[in-house]
This record gives structure tokens, sequence and C-alpha cells, in this order.
């Protein structure tokens, strides 16, 4: 039937991101039996992963049976296909994002020194001062408002931006944006075990380290447990935040309206990331690097796989969309 076969599509786009992240999912699992971490309150959680896949193959399923050549209002009908891909494609990735928080937990448990000190001395290196940008930054409060909007816009940012790569020509590209993510979610994790730190806030004595709790609890003896939707970031170095805010930009590259107003969201968000998120500089760096080399990597890993359009940028994400498994021409 054609809606099982755009279902179908739409699922092998994804087949080894889905697999990585459900094999993820039993290792953090496992991990956090070996590391005496319970995550509790996961059901909420999981009734939205749920609800977002099951409303993605549902559009898929209507696009396509309204799809055919020749049916009236058919691009509107291409239009929610596209929408079903990105839906599925955030329930995926959200899934990802929740095993890669529990990661980061139990990379924590390493309890290595703390190394705030090098990275505020790696912040005056680079002719950083961040006592100097904090007080510039509260001396304007417009600016101080439009940091904190900005900085917590990463939810929304992340569903937008699998709505902008579904709408690509290039089919692909929702693809390399996901395997980007969880790539550099799990190099992001193991360094921040291996070179743990507080932040500027905490380490300076400042209010807002709202991640503290957690952070120490996880340095102690267990059991520990957590509620699954009150995890904090207690990742400072690299940030990982600053690494999506790239990512995004990218992943949205020659989009249009729709690309520049990410690039636009995201010079505000990045350097929000410092006062709001509590970052030293060297983090913002450090998050950019990650994803510098994962986007390589992922690029030169699965250079077969993602096709040669989604290597080479000269397709626009520009045009009418086509469903899953339909072809856009007349018959």
């Amino acid at each position: 039937m054609p809606a099982v076969t755009a279902i179908a599509e739409t699922l092998r786009e994804l087949r080894w991101f889905l697999l990585f992240t459900l094999s993820l999912v039993v290792l953090v699992a496992i991990a956090s039996l070996a590391a005496e971490i319970t995550i509790t309150e996961t059901r909420p959680l999981a009734s939205a992963i749920a609800t977002a896949f099951a409303v993605g193959v549902a559009w898929l399923t209507l696009a396509t049976l309204g799809s055919a050549p020749g049916a009236r209002f058919r691009w509107w009908f291409l239009l929610i296909g596209r929408m079903g891909r990105a839906a599925v494609a955030f329930a995926a990735l959200a899934l990802a994002l929740a095993a890669g928080a529990v990661l980061s937990y139990l990379c924590a448990r390493s309890a290595l020194p703390f190394q705030d000190a090098l990275f505020l001395h790696a912040d005056q290196l680079v002719g950083f001062d961040w006592r100097q940008w904090a007080q510039f930054v509260a001396q304007r409060p417009l600016l101080t408002w439009l940091f904190d909007r900005a900085y917590y816009t990463l939810p929304a940012q992340l569903g937008l931006v699998c709505l902008i790569t579904a709408l690509c020509r290039d089919r692909l590209r929702t693809a390399e944006f996901l395997w980007v993510a969880i790539v550099a979610l799990c190099i992001t994790c193991v360094i921040s075990g291996l070179l743990p730190a507080v932040g500027t806030q905490a380490h300076l004595g400042l209010a807002g380290a709202v991640h503290m709790p957690d952070l120490l609890a996880l340095r102690g003896v267990g059991p520990l447990r957590f509620d699954a939707g009150r995890l904090n970031g207690i990742v400072t170095f690299p940030s990982y935040h600053a690494a999506l805010g790239a990512l995004f930009i990218w992943s949205t590259r020659r989009t249009g309206i729709a690309g520049f107003a990410v690039l636009a969201l995201n010079l505000v968000m990045i350097p929000a990331i410092l006062t709001v998120g509590g970052h030293y500089l060297v983090d913002v760096i450090g998050g950019f690097a990650v994803v510098g080399v994962t986007i390589l990597a992922v690029r030169f890993a699965s250079a077969g796989d993602l096709g040669e359009d989604a290597i080479k940028d000269g397709e626009a994400c520009r045009g009418r969309p086509q469903a899953a498994g339909v072809t856009d021409q007349k018959p």
C-alpha cells in the first residue's frame, strides 16, 4: 500500500539512527544500574515521545493517501507528509537526547577534580574576563532580556530545525542533523567526565547554579534517584548548548528566510550561554570544535549512504516538498 510505502521510506532513512538510539538507551539503562542511579517519573516523557511519533506516522499516512497524481490539493498533502517526517525525526531525537542526558549524569560519576581554575585561566589567556562581560550584560536590561529569552529557545529550535530540514529537497539532511546532534552529545558527555567543572556561577560564588545539587550528589555514594523531568544540564566543558547553536546554523544553511531567522536567533543565543548558562568562553569554543569535528566525521563515515546531495551544498532547500515515497511528477 502507498501509505505503508511512505512510512517505510521515512523509517528507512532514519533506520540506523533509530537503531543507534535504541542501543544507546539500553546501554545507558544498564550503566545506570551499575552506577546505582535510578531515573524516576519517565512515563510523561515516554508518552510525549510516543505521541510525537504517532502523529508523524498519521501525517505520513494522510499525506500519501491524498498526494496521488492528479489529486486536488496535492501540494498541501505533500507538505503534511514533510511535517510527518519532521515529527518522526523529532520523536527520535527527543529519545536520543533523553538518553544522552542520563549519559551526562553517568559520566559525572567519574568524580575527577574540577577544572574551573584551568578554564578561567584559559579565558584570561585569550583576553576574556567573564566578570566584566557579566557586568556589561547586567547593566543593559534589554540585552539581559534578550539573552534570557534566547537561551531557553533550545527545545523549540530542535523541533523547528527538524521541520526545516524535512522541507529540504535534500531528503537526508534531517538524518545528518540527527546524527551530528547525538554523536556530538556523546562526545561532550565523555569529555565532561574527564574534565568536569562547576561553571562560572558556582566557581565565583554567584547565584544561579541550579545544577550543583545534582552534580555534587553524583560525586557521592549511591544509590541515587533523579526525576526524568528535572534532569539539569550539568555539563560545563565543552558546552553542548553552543554545539547545538552552531549545528542549528549549519543544518539550516541555504534555506532562505528560515535559515536567516535561525542564524539571527542563535547569534543572540550563543553569547547568552556565557551569562545565563554560566559557561566559560572556552566552553563555547570547545562546543564549536566538537560539532565541527562531528560534522566532518559524520559526513565522511556516511558519504555513501547520505548520497551526493547530502554531501554537496549545491541543492538549496527550496521548492515544493515531496512526500515520502511519492514523486512530484505529473502522469
